[in-house]
């Protein structure tokens, strides 16, 4: 009986994993950002530094949203592989 508990409670845990992993980001930390799209911390700080890339504090927090960050991404170079 308590192996089935056991296992029933972490069914629970991984629904509720699952649920929260669901629910959209609408905006990233600058770490979260980096790691989403596999660049370093500091090509997002920099970006943000340049004016490139818009961030809003919310308390001690940087927050960056997503719409700001699809813009940001609409803004790279298009890669040409004919050239």
């Amino acid at each position: 009986m308590k192996k089935r508990a056991a296992d029933d409670t972490e069914l629970k845990a991984e629904a509720k994993r699952m649920k929260l992993a669901a629910v959209e980001k609408l905006a990233y930390s600058p770490e979260e950002l980096a790691a989403a799209l596999g660049i370093g911390r500091s090509r997002v700080y920099d970006a943000i530094a340049k004016g490139e890339l818009r961030a809003n504090k919310y308390g001690r927090r940087t927050l960056i949203f997503k719409t700001e960050v699809l813009r940001w991404m609409a803004t790279f170079p298009v890669l040409d592989l004919n050239a």
